[in-house]
């Protein structure tokens, strides 16, 4: 599937999903990986992780979002604040 763009974040939420990450992570340098399922992969260097299945609060995920020029209609993205 081809999307317009380059993806700033990739994200996973297992294990399994790790060598998928990874190859893409390696097409899109500049790309952020995210691992966000219950338990961190040993060695992998994230540039973001958390339990979104546990997370009381989400904010911090739509601010990180954002401050990666990701429009996600949230805190003012949609007003281009």
């Amino acid at each position: 599937m081809r999307v317009p763009g380059a993806p700033a974040a990739i994200a996973l939420f297992e294990a399994t999903q790790v060598p998928l990450a990874i190859a893409l992570e390696q097409r899109h340098p500049g790309a952020e990986l995210w691992e966000l399922g219950g338990d961190p992969v040993p060695a992998l260097e994230s540039a973001f992780a958390l339990d979104i299945g546990a997370a009381s609060d989400l904010r911090g995920v739509w601010l990180r979002i954002e401050s990666l020029g990701i429009a996600s209609g949230r805190l003012g993205s949609e007003r281009g604040l």
